[in-house]
Formats: C-alpha cells, structure tokens, sequence
C-alpha cells in the first residue's frame, strides 16, 4: 500500500517486502500493551473509583480516550516503519535520516 502510495515500483523480493516488519510488530507491541491499561485507567477516572455499569456513551469513550493517548507512543513507530520502506534504511539509521530532513519536532 505504502510503495503504490508513493509511486514507488512494486516487487516480490522479501527483502524489500517485509523491509519495517521490525518496528510494525513493536508498534503494534505497544499499541496493545498501552491501549488496555490506559482504557482501565480512563474508566476508573470516569467512575471515580467506583465500581459500577459504564454508560453506552462511557464504554465508547473510554477506549477511544486509551486509544487517542497511545497514538502519541506509535505514531512515531509507524512513520517510522513508513519512511523506512520509503527510504531502504535499517531501523536504527531511520529515526536520524526523518529528523535530519524534517527536525526533531
């Protein structure tokens, strides 16, 4: 998806293929680990400790709340993935090769 994206040409080598496989399966690591705790947390704040039934509108909310917060934790992983398919670079040299284009905000 990211190669057609980008107009860059299509290929089957794996190398090329699974090249930011590394930091997909770390974001989604994350993502996971951080979005379940965050929700039990956003809950408890909006129960005040209280253990009771969630509303229709707080069983929405607060995983989307836990999800909202996790994004600022993955959202640079999966740029970096992005920009390391776009670019070929290992996943160490990525992160310096998007600040030194872009800074580091």
């Amino acid at each position: 998806k990211n190669a057609t994206q980008q107009g860059l040409p299509l290929t089957l080598n794996p190398a090329v293929l699974y090249r930011g496989i590394a930091v997909s399966v770390g974001n989604m690591a994350t993502l996971t680990s951080l979005q379940f705790p965050l929700t039990g947390a956003v809950k408890s704040a909006i129960t005040g400790g209280v253990d009771r039934p969630l509303s229709d509108f707080e069983k929405i909310a607060a995983p989307a709340i836990g999800g909202a917060i996790s994004g600022f934790a993955c959202a640079p992983m999966e740029l970096t993935m992005i920009q390391q398919q776009r670019f070929g670079s290992s996943l160490l040299a990525t992160p310096g090769i998007i600040i030194g284009e872009l800074g580091p905000l």
